[in-house]
């Protein structure tokens, strides 16, 4: 409506004929007023239903001016209020909407009488009251007509919307409500596009996969694309140095858009339980094989050996006898191994020079006369205070590792001995230049029995292995073949609480 007056007002051609070019400048300047009190109103933030009340009222105003100004009730303007009547019903409810209807009515009402009567003569024509009168009804009918339809429908949509708000308000809260489930669950939780990106994830999978956001699924997940049966285990290099390598299940179920939802849940420390179990029950069979055969095998071979000792042989035979004593010496010494390693003894703690201990450690390993002239012994020790140990048992450890690197280098190297401080934990390192392990028998090399070495037992790792986690320690292995071995062990600084099963072999 003020478009079409402000249209008016600048001499469009097609109004000329309607708008007496005198009353141009005057209709301009009360639809610009009315617009700039209109736009300064909705800018200050007043009262909403106010304007829209003002804002009606202007429109009859300007209408009720137009209509006087280019015919009266006959006007063609006069349709103006059937548009404002439709604007009243956006801006205000439905008894708004009549009202407006009605004042609309009773003003044309009263043009029409009016100059039916020739009480107000506004063209040169006198008016025809049964026309004017039929004319005015019919404006009025329409003015209802379209006040009860627009309302009806301004009801309508009204309640459409709000019906909408309740919707979007329970969808949003169930979409937040999901939303912190999704964040709190520890297990990794990501939805996958049809593309093959990811569309969404929670913290957790962002965490053991962080490359998601950048790089297609498939570039970031081994085995993402491989065949298998929707579940599947991946290995994920260790966070730092101290950390173990993870293992990570994930299962993926397929959506109907192809896309699909991938699950990821880290069993690291289920793996570490299995392997864990896997080697009490092999120490535990150890325990019922050295049980039975210690006390049956020990005595022959004390006899054995006193008897080969008291012969007497010539200097031909001499060899033998060594070798004879030296296989007896061998047995027992397994038979010696068996019966600790079925017997682990809890630690005897004492406060312990551990810089010490590594020194006096390598010393001995270094006058042994079987690697005295081919392994050397690099030891870089950083300054610590006493440590809560078993001295003797952690001898042990240290021995075995240095014995397991000289074995590894059977054409001789250096062994790197490293103490280091790890803030909460003492780091021990033993690192050698021998043949390396490969990298699908590293999860091993701690079983009880399992060795690759003519001659080996397979139990000094494993009773390392049991020594350092009744210490409430933990050891790491890492390995290449050609590259060398490097055992990592960390020692707290503050023993845990002992177990209340009593098992030493027990820790972290």
């Amino acid at each position: 409506m003020l478009f079409l007056a402000a249209q008016a007002a600048w001499g469009d051609e097609a109004w000329q004929s309607v708008i007496a070019p005198s009353q141009h400048i005057p209709l301009a300047i009360m639809t610009y007023v009315v617009m700039g009190l209109s736009a300064a109103s909705l800018l200050s933030g007043s009262n909403l239903p106010r304007l829209a009340f003002m804002q009606v009222a202007a429109d009859g105003v300007i209408i009720t001016a137009l209509v006087l100004e280019t015919g009266g009730a006959n006007s063609l303007f006069a349709s103006l209020y059937v548009l404002s009547v439709v604007a009243s019903a956006y801006l205000m409810d439905r008894r708004g909407t009549l009202v407006t209807a009605s004042i609309y009515a009773s003003l044309v009402g009263l043009i029409g009488i009016a100059q039916g009567l020739d009480v107000i003569r506004i063209t040169s024509e006198t008016g025809d009251l049964a026309a004017l009168t039929t004319g005015t009804l019919l404006k009025v009918f329409g003015f209802f007509l379209a006040a009860v339809l627009a309302g009806r429908l301004t009801e309508e949509l009204q309640e459409t919307g709000q019906e909408l708000e309740r919707q979007a308000a329970q969808t949003h809260a169930l979409q937040q409500e999901l939303a912190q489930v999704v964040q709190v669950i520890r297990s990794g939780l990501a939805l996958i596009g049809p593309d093959g990106r990811l569309r969404v994830a929670n913290p957790t999978a962002l965490e053991l996969f962080p490359g998601l956001h950048q790089r297609p699924v498939a570039q970031v997940i081994p085995d993402y694309e491989s065949p298998h049966d929707g579940l599947w285990e991946v290995s994920l290099p260790r966070l730092s140095n101290e950390d173990e390598p993870r293992n990570i299940l994930l299962a993926r179920s397929q959506l109907e858009d192809g896309g699909s939802v991938l699950t990821m849940e880290d069993v690291t420390r289920l793996r570490q339980m299995e392997r864990e179990v896997r080697s009490a029950e092999r120490f535990s069979a150890v325990g019922r094989f050295a049980a039975g055969i210690a006390h049956e095998v020990r005595n022959p071979l004390t006899s054995l050996s006193g008897a080969v000792q008291m012969l007497e042989v010539s200097d031909q035979d001499l060899p033998l006898r060594r070798i004879i004593l030296g296989e007896v010496e061998r047995i027992n010494r397994l038979v010696s191994n068996f019966i600790e390693t079925s017997e682990p003894r809890p630690p005897n703690l004492r406060q312990t020079d551990i810089g010490a201990l590594l020194t006096d450690v390598a010393e001995a390993f270094r006058r042994d006369p079987r690697y005295a002239d081919q392994v050397d012994i690099a030891m870089e020790l950083a300054p610590l205070e006493t440590l809560l140990v078993d001295p003797d048992q952690l001898r042990q450890v240290l021995w075995n590792l240095l014995l397991n690197a000289a074995q590894a280098m059977p054409e001789g190297g250096t062994v790197e001995l490293r103490l280091e401080d790890a803030t909460d934990y003492v780091r021990i390192n033993v690192r050698d230049q021998g043949v390396g392990i490969p990298d699908g028998e590293l999860s091993q090399v701690f079983d009880p029995f399992y060795s690759k070495r003519a001659g080996g037992t397979g139990l000094g790792l494993a009773t390392v292995d049991r020594v350092v986690r009744a210490h409430g320690g933990r050891i790491r292995v890492e390995s290449a073949p050609g590259v060398g071995t490097k055992f990592v062990i960390w020692l707290p600084k503050e023993m845990p609480p002992p177990d209340p099963s009593g098992d030493p072999s027990r820790g972290e």
